[in-house]
């Protein structure tokens, strides 16, 4: 509970997906960041072949139904299998749904890799293997995974996974008992295997599998033209834009689009040669296409030159005229000239050998001409240009092929300017601290968190009747008790005097707990410490907690707390003090822990024993601020626990009590404030 609410991060195993759900598709993020819902390919070179060149063919599957079923390889398989291997385009799902489509995917979140036959990667193949293969969802064995940066790379300059970045990839869970199959990513063979490129595998075997994460292969569906639409268009035809003076509209398959407009056109015309490939990017990328523009010279235009050309013999130009005859008129000649010499060979008055002589001389071209192809009614044979086949002043467009681009253009924009409208406030330093510095990731936290705060209406809870709160109160001990060394609040807490069938019994659900502890967590912040880079000292007493105190709703609880404080509330944390743990705890601290990002746990100090718990706090909070029941001197209620009780008596309308809350902390300043950087 507590322990979550310091954290600073959200861990890999849980709070890592507890963005909300309701996280905004962000302007400022690149188009070269992966997103829930895109599309990927997994390129990795196997560590058991040697590639003659760099290879563009992604992790696959072996389509061969071994005792192991279709498993998933590394290309490639060799002449003898190629045929048997088939590359998987992934969808990337966030499965526990808690990340919206279309926000950024960073490193260390927990997914699932969905294939274009709606198959995951599964690790229950039969019998004690680690062998992976395609298997269908809500089965037993699916796995969930995680991108990690590649350690034998370049560190990435983001917490956002992009397109282009190299990659190890870890099993975060696999949906069964056993668990010694959740570990890193694998290109395995053995020495008697068949296949070149070897497996994937997860229980360690063989070398760690490095990929680089590539956009999936686009086809083109559609060009959109000014007056009409190209289906069927496939890489290198030409396509005539002489007359289009409108944007261009060119889709392709995973709904990527390209946009020429006429301004662009025209500074390709003006900047490159006539073939020459230039690259425009992708409207909604990643990566974009290289196209050519095939310009025939204008003759209108002053730096027209017509061709030079030679002035035909009389013997081409003769021949040039017979070609040019029509064959139906060849045809009639022919018929009349055999009627008219046979009519004179049965007068008599041309000798046989003569009209024979005739014929030869009038069907030997007309032979010529049908055997030469010149049939009735095809057009008449147009002269070759001397330059271009295009005619004169025509532009054809050719898309070369799609290619995958990473630039400047892709990488992550950083935050805008605050606005001046008010409507986004600027990001507060602590989620720049959270995320290491990554602006655009400190930009995606402070977002999803003015998001979650309208939707969980966290403005008003201060204003907001809690019925149940004396009833938690006590059933549930947890209260502030005044300040450490360095000023900081200090909260104490005591999950193991819980009493949860008192509160089930009088109607008290797990909302209301969260409810009420997102509110403690709001008057800590804008009433208790107003400060907004202060952090808090917690103090989690655990005496009298059993072991079946860490199962069911208790764990729900600590679950469900530690995912919005720690996504919502970062860099609050100072330190964190576990007191009165018994002997078993290491035990579940090992289940605990998990719950709790590396930075956090490094804050954790695990004492027992009176003397041991006092001497650990005086370290950090003066003697005269320790409860009495910790070795101090401070006893009583504190002011920050009286201030709190008048409130909730104010809100929930008990007579006669007045809002505690004066000047800038009244209640219509809560109800009328802009958002607090929370």
């Amino acid at each position: 509970m507590a322990i979550a609410s310091a954290s600073s991060r959200p861990s890999t195993a849980s709070s890592a997906s507890a963005a909300s759900s309701t996280a905004p598709v962000l302007g400022p993020i690149s188009q070269g960041v992966l997103l829930y819902g895109q599309q990927l390919r997994l390129i990795a070179a196997s560590s058991y072949h040697s590639a003659s060149g760099p290879s563009d063919v992604g992790l696959g599957v072996y389509e061969k139904k071994g005792k192991h079923g279709i498993l998933n390889c590394v290309p490639p398989l060799g002449p003898s299998q190629e045929h048997l291997f088939k590359e998987d385009e992934y969808t990337v799902l966030d499965p526990s749904k808690t990340h919206k489509l279309g926000s950024p995917v960073q490193f260390g979140h927990t997914l699932v890799l969905v294939n274009q036959s709606d198959e995951v990667w599964n690790n229950k193949t039969g019998g004690i293997t680690g062998y992976i293969g395609p298997r269908p969802r809500q089965t037993p064995g699916e796995m969930f995974v995680s991108f990690h940066p590649n350690p034998k790379a370049p560190a990435p300059t983001s917490l956002f996974v992009h397109f282009g970045d190299s990659i190890v990839i870890d099993v975060e869970d696999a949906n069964r008992h056993v668990r010694a199959y959740n570990k890193r990513l694998t290109n395995f063979k053995k020495p008697t295997s068949s296949i070149l490129g070897g497996y994937i595998c997860c229980d360690g075997k063989g070398h760690d599998l490095h990929c680089t994460i590539a956009p999936p292969k686009l086809q083109v569906k559609q060009v959109r033209l000014k007056n009409k639409i190209l289906s069927g268009y496939q890489f290198g035809q030409p396509i005539d834009i002489t007359n289009e003076d409108k944007t261009i509209e060119v889709r392709f398959s995973h709904d990527k689009t390209l946009l020429l407009t006429p301004e662009l056109v025209a500074d390709l015309v003006r900047d490159c040669a006539t073939t020459s490939p230039q690259y425009v990017p992708l409207t909604n990328g990643p990566g974009g296409v290289q196209l050519s523009l095939q310009v025939a010279p204008d003759p209108s235009s002053p730096a027209y030159r017509p061709p030079e050309t030679s002035s035909p013999s009389k013997v081409q130009a003769l021949a040039q005229k017979l070609q040019d005859t029509p064959v139906h008129k060849v045809s009639v000649l022919v018929v009349i000239s055999s009627v008219i010499l046979a009519l004179l060979k049965r007068s008599g008055l041309v000798h046989q050998w003569i009209a024979v002589a005739l014929a030869a001389c009038i069907w030997t071209p007309a032979m010529f001409l049908l055997l030469s192809g010149n049939q009735a009614g095809s057009p008449k044979k147009p002269a070759a240009a001397p330059t271009s086949e295009a005619a004169p002043g025509t532009r054809k467009l050719v898309l070369q092929q799609y290619v995958f681009r990473r630039d400047s253009t892709d990488a992550v924009a950083a935050p805008a300017a605050p606005s001046t409208k008010g409507d986004v406030p600027p990001v507060p330093q602590r989620y720049l601290n959270a995320v290491k510095g990554d602006p655009a990731a400190a930009l995606v936290r402070w977002q999803d968190t003015l998001s979650w705060r309208k939707v969980e209406r966290i403005d008003g809870i201060l204003d907001e009747p809690m019925p149940f709160f004396r009833l938690i109160k006590d059933n549930y001990p947890h209260y502030y008790h005044k300040r450490g060394l360095h000023n900081e609040p200090v909260y104490y807490e005591k999950p193991g005097k819980i009493n949860l069938k008192v509160l089930r019994g009088e109607g008290v659900t797990l909302e209301n707990l969260l409810r009420n502890y997102t509110m403690i967590s709001e008057f800590l912040w804008r009433v208790v410490e107003k400060d907004d880079n202060q952090k808090c000292i917690t103090v989690i007493d655990v005496d009298g907690i059993g072991m079946a105190d860490f199962a069911g709703e208790v764990v729900d609880y600590i679950r469900k707390a530690s995912s919005f404080t720690g996504q919502h509330y970062p860099e609050r944390c100072a330190y964190i003090f576990v007191v009165n743990v018994p002997m078993w705890f290491n035990m579940i601290w090992k289940v605990v822990q998990g719950m709790i990002d590396e930075v956090t746990r490094e804050k954790v100090t695990i004492v027992r024993g009176k003397s041991a718990i006092f001497e650990a706090l005086v370290k950090r909070i003066p003697v005269e601020n320790i409860p009495a029941e910790y070795g101090g001197q401070s006893e009583g209620r504190s002011p920050e626990e009286e201030v709190l009780f008048k409130l909730m008596d104010f809100n929930n309308g008990v007579e006669g009590v007045d809002s505690p809350l004066t000047g800038a902390y009244t209640r219509k300043a809560f109800v009328e404030s802009p958002v607090v950087q929370a």
